[in-house]
């Protein structure tokens, strides 16, 4: 009778019920970060067999069965895992997934093997611990961390993705340089300027000068009047000394020795101009005075005597008094292109270093020759601390096509402050430089530095993350570190999660266990830095069920209104 109907009514109105609890759910979520929406299903509940069905026989046909059905039920409620929304919010450490998978998390970073929670809400930030956390629920953020030498290893166990924020990176010291650009094979030869410094000149071949930090320039033979000026010490080379700087100090030994009035001048062209006082001068000559500078003083003092001659007679600079102006032979020449670099030290200082290059002119090299020097701070190569560069000059030779015929040089070594205890122990600097790049064609020059490998100590400045979840440190030295990579899980049923509330799961028999691995591979999704994943709620489509959900309650409601008039017929009969 209508007894029946009214149960079956009252098993519709419980699972409408339930149904409306998962609608009013979603709408009350349609707003949290990673919530995934939910959906109910029914089932009949089993049915009563008023008749049982017949097979066919002796020319009647099959019988069906009659079948009362005893209402409906609750079959399931399931958790819906399409993707939601992206919404930008340019805060690094929100990300979301794109994709499958999901943020492993745990509430003890003693026992990361413990319980693990699983989430789509990527709203993370550190603690003062570094750990990288969800703020609302302190649970930490778990993949894998860098090593001391900042490399991520597939082999490294699951970690607690903690980043030190006062994390400093070493400074390293420069090993190798790298040049390229053009020598312009048509350039013209430059007269040096009194302003150039001396260590950076060539002569008028475009030989290098040679000359280090350290040298002492001095007479070599000649006199003042009738003075030896053999051995009299001009100037100490040091990391300033210009042209001027030089001539000067010339002109004071000059008048030093006798008490001469002598002038001593350098021309626009780089020629030294003589004019001798109240004294004859006669065949001056200038070298490097002997230390420990080995063939690169001979070297030196070859090119000097190229330059400190007057032409006439024997070797070096004659002027009678009274007389005229005279002008040496040979000239200071300028570089015809320069470049510079910071080369870094052992604790991270930088050290100005200039390479200077000059075309060979002279008859016997060809013209596809070019000499080079190198500028280095160092301390005075004769002292007893320090010691004089190697590596510092040589020469480049170009094929016909303006390429290098070796395009390997010798090894730049030099120690910047000498062996002072002063210095804090910094080590000697071994440089190879790469100038493979470096052309000859009859265009402007354009030699320059491409880079080093040194770096000084760097602070940890600002972090990125990519779409893999490695999380890279930016420091100040321009220095970039991988730290840690965020990992991503993945279950076999995701379906079969269990929700443990703050938009969290966790696995179970029915999902299977967790595997973690790396972001974009084997289906788990890639990671979006500054970017939340939104509910993935359909308001339309949760109003839509409502309604529909509504209707079927009351017309569950009306069932049972409709057999209580029918019971209450059934007491009225008379």
């Amino acid at each position: 009778m209508s007894i029946r109907a009214m149960y079956s009514a009252i098993s519709g109105l419980k699972a409408h019920q339930g149904r409306i609890d998962v609608v009013g759910n979603n709408i009350a979520n349609v707003n949290t970060v990673g919530y995934k929406s939910s959906r109910t299903t029914f089932s009949q509940v089993f049915s009563q067999t008023l008749r049982p069905q017949q097979a066919a026989a002796s020319g009647r046909g099959a019988v069906n069965p009659v079948q009362v059905g005893s209402g409906v039920k609750l079959a399931s409620i399931d958790t819906v895992f399409t993707q939601g929304n992206f919404q930008t919010t340019g805060r690094l450490f929100d990300l979301a997934i794109d994709g499958g998978g999901f943020f492993a998390l745990t509430d003890n970073v003693n026992n990361i093997s413990g319980q693990q929670l699983f989430t789509r809400a990527g709203n993370f930030g550190l603690d003062p611990s570094g750990y990288m956390v969800n703020p609302a629920t302190g649970y930490v953020l778990l993949g894998r961390m860098a090593d001391e030498s900042g490399v991520i290893s597939a082999a490294s166990s699951l970690r607690a993705i903690q980043i030190d924020t006062n994390m400093v990176v070493p400074a390293v010291k420069t090993s190798n340089v790298t040049i390229s650009g053009n020598i312009d094979s048509l350039g013209s030869p430059s007269g040096a300027g009194a302003v150039n410094n001396i260590r950076s000149l060539f002569n008028s071949e475009g030989k290098a000068l040679c000359l280090q930090v350290g040298d002492v320039l001095e007479f070599s033979g000649g006199l003042v009047g009738a003075v030896v000026a053999t051995g009299t010490d001009i100037i100490t080379i040091t990391e300033e000394t210009t042209l001027r700087d030089v001539i000067s100090a010339i002109e004071s030994a000059i008048n030093g020795i006798a008490g001469s009035a002598a002038t001593v001048n350098v021309d626009e062209q780089g020629h030294v101009l003589f004019t001798a006082g109240t004294d004859n001068l006669t065949n001056l000559t200038i070298q490097v005075q002997p230390g420990s500078g080995g063939a690169r003083e001979t070297a030196a003092n070859s090119v000097l005597a190229t330059i400190f001659d007057d032409g006439v007679g024997a070797a070096g600079v004659s002027a009678t008094s009274g007389g005229s102006q005279v002008t040496t032979t040979g000239c200071f020449r300028e570089a015809d292109v320069a470049t510079s670099v910071d080369m870094i030290d052992s604790q991270g200082t930088p050290r100005a270093v200039a390479l200077c290059f000059c075309r060979d002119t002279s008859a016997a090299t060809p013209n596809n020759t070019v000499n080079y020097q190198i500028m280095v701070p160092h301390i005075d190569g004769n002292d007893a601390n320090g010691s004089f560069a190697a590596g510092t000059t040589g020469t480049l030779v170009f094929n016909a096509d303006g390429s290098l015929q070796t395009p390997t040089i010798s090894a730049l070594t030099f120690d910047p402050d000498g062996s002072f205890a002063m210095n804090g122990g910094v080590e000697p600097l071994s440089v190879n430089i790469d100038v493979s790049r470096i052309t000859q064609f009859a265009a402007p020059n354009t030699v320059t530095v491409d880079s080093q490998n040194g770096r000084p100590q760097g602070d940890l400045d600002s972090f990125t993350i990519d779409n893999g979840g490695v999380i890279r440190g930016v420091f100040s030295n321009g220095m970039t570190r991988e730290l840690a990579q965020v990992l991503i899980a993945s279950v076999p049923n995701q379906e079969g999660l269990e929700s443990v509330g703050d938009t969290m799961f966790r696995t179970t028999m029915a999902s299977g266990d967790s595997i973690l691995g790396e972001a974009g591979l084997r289906g788990r999704g890639s990671i979006s830095s500054g970017t939340l994943e939104l509910s993935n709620v359909d308001l339309a489509s949760e109003f839509t069920d409502l309604i529909i959900t509504q209707r079927g309650f009351q017309a569950n409601a009306r069932v049972i209104t409709t057999g209580d008039e029918l019971l209450r017929d059934v007491v009225n009969i008379k």
